[in-house]
């Protein structure tokens, strides 16, 4: 579609207000900045369901929630920090991790916000919304005092975690990012631990060990009995059906994309404890899980097993000190009073790096360049919108191959009028006409 620049941009109405919808909107940038320019030197993707959806929410949907991105230091998730940009390379603008994500959320008509709770005390009260979602991120390790330049900065304290959680318990949506969290020392060692666990578990049943990172393994077919890791990455994937290590469960969150293909980036173990042990009146369900197999587990010894396959080019079954399929990655909770909390093992399967990520993959006989986890994206959306309760709007999952109208040369453009009121109505004329006359003997 050589004239996407001139076509009419779409006007959607409601009975008070109006938006109109530009072609930029309808027609985007592909998402992989480094794919290849096409012959007609511009490429869009159209996005016009996205885009008009989005336009009929913000005229219809008048209740809105605030997503509050919630962290303690660091840097926002959400706003680039212009301040680090380099004026001699222009080409590379800073970005935010959960930058395209926060686009997303706001179509979805979500007002995002970032909370930095080391310096603001107070959880902010958003404009224009009826109530919060809190996205709580693990607060950021203090930086290793040198007794030289000693530091200001400290790290989280039990007042300021407290200022979180009470925002969190006067919301009652909260979702709570986890993953697997390196060991506090050059020389390995225990970490700090998961700043939030014990909340989760006493309050939610829900126990999380940020000391386990779950890797895919494959067998070394060079050495019989030695494993390897099947990728360089410790990322767990859904969507291949059985041979996928991850499975989607049938709660309504994930049980539309079942399907589809999502991923799960150093993710560490969820666990459910018994109902003896959680408070009375939870009801707690697994979103996803890694299935029971044998080739993957979690790893409580990163250095160890590192040093086991630079020295043998792999290592032997899980030791005792891991953690064997299956586990959960992901879990919902709500009480008898309709607070609900969703937690995730992997801190970092919805940012963008994950969640938009694009390469080579299969469709028919092709080989396309198209997004490798989209339902990374939904996951979270749907999440938002089950904390919410607003269920009609959880996404369907993906849908079929529908025939579009992807190329269409400037000769075929100038014919379409034609074909369309000339041809088209003459033919259906003329249908009439002949069976009138053969009507008429």
């Amino acid at each position: 579609l050589t004239r996407w620049q001139h076509g009419p941009p779409v006007l959607v109405e409601s009975e008070k207000e109006a938006r109109v919808v530009s072609n930029y909107e309808l027609w985007q940038p592909p998402k992989d900045r480094h794919a290849p320019v096409g012959p007609e030197g511009d490429d869009r993707v159209f996005a016009g369901e996205s885009a008009i959806s989005s336009a009929i929410l913000k005229l219809t949907q008048k209740d809105k929630a605030a997503v509050v991105f919630t962290r303690f230091g660091g840097t926002s998730p959400i706003k680039p920090d212009y301040s680090q940009m380099n004026f001699m390379n222009m080409r590379q603008m800073p970005t935010a991790p959960y930058q395209e994500l926060a686009q997303i959320l706001e179509q979805e008509n979500f007002v995002t916000y970032d909370w930095d709770v080391s310096k603001e005390k107070t959880p902010p009260t958003v404009e224009g919304t009826t109530r919060s979602i809190y996205v709580v991120f693990p607060p950021e390790p203090p930086p290793r005092q040198n007794p030289m330049e000693p530091s200001p900065q400290q790290g989280i304290t039990p007042a300021d975690r407290q200022i979180i959680l009470d925002a969190v318990n006067a919301s009652g949506a909260a979702i709570f990012l986890a993953g697997y969290e390196q060991p506090a020392g050059p020389f390995g060692g225990p970490s700090g631990g998961y700043e939030y666990a014990e909340y989760l578990k006493s309050t939610w049943g829900i126990e999380v060990d940020s000391r386990y990172v779950a890797w895919r393994f494959t067998p070394n077919p060079q050495r019989p009995g030695w494993w390897a890791p099947a990728a360089r990455d410790p990322i767990l994937s859904t969507g291949g059906g059985p041979e996928s290590p991850v499975r989607l469960t049938d709660h309504p969150i994930t049980e539309p994309l079942q399907n589809d293909r999502a991923a799960f980036y150093a993710a560490c173990p969820v666990r459910v404890t018994e109902a003896a042990s959680r408070p009375a009146g939870l009801e707690v369900q697994v979103l996803a899980e890694v299935r029971d197999t044998q080739d993957v587990w979690a790893l409580g010894d990163l250095m160890r097993v590192s040093e086991e396959i630079k020295r043998n080019q792999g290592c032997t079954r899980p030791s005792e000190d891991d953690v064997r399929a299956p586990f959960a990655l992901a879990v919902a909770a709500s009480d008898a009073s309709g607070k609900k909390v969703v937690v995730f093992g992997s801190e970092q399967f919805m940012a963008d790096n994950v969640a938009q990520a694009s390469g080579f993959m299969q469709i028919g006989n092709a080989l396309v360049i198209g997004q490798l986890y989209p339902a990374n994206t939904d996951i979270f959306v749907n999440t938002l919108h089950w904390l919410t309760g607003e269920s009609n709007r959880i996404a369907l999952g993906p849908r079929g191959e529908v025939p579009r109208l992807t190329k269409l040369d400037e000769a075929w453009a100038n014919r379409l009028p034609w074909l369309l009121l000339g041809i088209w109505p003459a033919s259906a004329l003329l249908v009439g006409m002949c069976v009138w006359f053969v009507r008429r003997r």
